[in-house]
């Protein structure tokens, strides 16, 4: 299955406070309407720590090594967003970021180098997610539930409502090798 419902968060109504004041409070950079929830550094409480893992992987000047933003920025640390990422410790979820996609836009079809786990915040019927390759169109409602998404596959992501569309979505990493 490309995308899958894994779980629902139970807290979410006051994650969705938490998102809008993100968004309030922390201005995108550059055109990038990300913002980075989980960091390298876990002691660096920064605003540039918000911006430091957005956007593309690869990237004028090196690539983003996914694996390396594994804490929650210290500014989110015990907050809704942070205990989210924590019920899903079953997965290894780096990179996390607020993902926020402008009305009638869409993202070029790509695929990326490993699964994400999608939190739909603000949404709505008209907000999907496509795999042209397996002809598939999925819609992932914003009501708690988190959705395992394999975007190993080639995919776009397409907002063709009037209103602004929010995920928070996290990179899964392969489960650790047992020895």
């Amino acid at each position: 299955m490309i995308c899958q419902p894994i779980k629902q968060f139970n807290q979410f109504s006051n994650l969705v406070i938490e998102v809008n004041e993100l968004v309030k409070n922390f201005p995108f950079k550059d055109n990038v309407l990300q913002l980075g929830l989980q960091v390298k550094d876990s002691n660096d409480d920064s605003v540039d720590q918000f911006y430091e893992s957005t956007g593309r992987i690869r990237r004028t000047g090196g690539m983003i090594v996914e694996p390396q933003y594994k804490f929650i920025h210290p500014r989110l640390k015990g907050g809704h967003i942070d205990q989210w990422i924590q019920s899903l410790s079953e997965y290894r979820i780096v990179r996390t970021r607020l993902m926020y996609m402008l009305p009638r836009t869409c993202y070029s079809i790509h695929s990326d180098p490993y699964p994400r786990i999608h939190l739909p915040v603000v949404t709505n019927s008209q907000c999907l997610m496509i795999f042209p390759e397996d002809n598939s169109i999925e819609h992932m409602p914003a009501d708690g539930t988190s959705f395992y998404v394999d975007t190993t596959k080639k995919h776009t992501f397409v907002n063709c409502s009037e209103v602004p569309r929010v995920h928070l979505v996290g990179v899964v990493l392969p489960p650790r090798p047992t020895s």
